[in-house]
């Protein structure tokens, strides 16, 4: 099993730690301190280096990006921006995927748009894909651009990316039912926070029951556009009522 999450460093960055599941011999692209790490390593996993590709100039990552893209039939819409991504995602996973002995599964847990290449590259190197996406990345507002024309071109290639996958797991029912308008089949995977989070916050409950609330505290991430629109809207909402505080707290600003 060959398992790809979200990887920020560049090729010219120094390896990253992967994974050694036994007879599974499973490799999986980390960024540090990240939660993926802390999953593997609860499961008994052994850390070992992947070898890293060596610095290239970005005339090499064009070629890749163009040569893979002509390859994979995705060449539609691409800036050169993101040819070179494209690009850079080859030179990052090909060696690891050729050379990889066991199981032929990728879970592709990153799908924004810099990352699209990657089922299509597994692909080639006969591997089954299970896609795992946090959103549909084309309808996040901060993810795609203002002109309508262009916002539609990144969903047709992101639902192509999906049609190149095995499996898909969605977070929520509207996403699985929106690819379902799309001829693309998925499963409802709902998240549930790691059990450190949870026992954390059933404890903060336990101390506060009995308690009388006398303000609310409204929890949330401001940076994300949707995130942000709900946290607005329950605000006006509360205004209303002269008897309740309450405090908004999280990243970004409302």
């Amino acid at each position: 099993m060959f398992i790809q999450t979200h990887e920020t460093n560049s090729p010219k960055s120094s390896p990253k730690p992967g994974l050694n599941a036994g007879d599974f011999r499973t490799v999986v692209f980390i960024e540090h301190s990240s939660p993926p790490a802390e999953i593997v390593a609860k499961a008994g996993i052994e850390p070992m280096e992947i070898e890293a590709p060596g610095p290239a100039c970005n005339l090499s990552y064009y070629w890749k990006g163009l040569r893979f893209l002509f390859r994979a039939g995705f060449v539609s819409g691409c800036s050169l921006s993101l040819i070179r991504r494209h690009g850079i995602v080859v030179a990052r996973l090909a060696r690891g995927l050729a050379r990889h002995q066991g199981e032929k599964v990728l879970i592709w847990e990153y799908t924004h748009r810099n990352e699209q290449a990657v089922p299509f590259l597994a692909r080639m190197f006969g591997y089954a894909v299970v896609a795992i996406p946090h959103n549909i990345e084309a309808l996040v507002p901060t993810e795609a651009p203002v002109l309508s024309g262009l916002k539609g071109q990144q969903f047709r290639d992101e639902v192509k990316a999906f049609k190149a996958v095995n499996s898909i797991f969605t977070i929520s029912r509207e996403e699985q039912w929106f690819l379902a308008f799309y001829g693309l089949e998925s499963f409802h995977l709902p998240y549930f926070p790691a059990a450190k989070i949870a026992t954390r916050f059933f404890s903060v409950r336990s101390r506060r029951r009995g308690m009388t609330p006398k303000r609310l505290l409204i929890l949330g991430h401001a940076g994300y556009p949707p995130t942000r629109a709900g946290m607005e809207e329950l605000i006006r909402i509360l205004l209303g009522f002269s008897r309740w505080g309450f405090t908004a707290r999280g990243r970004g600003r409302v």
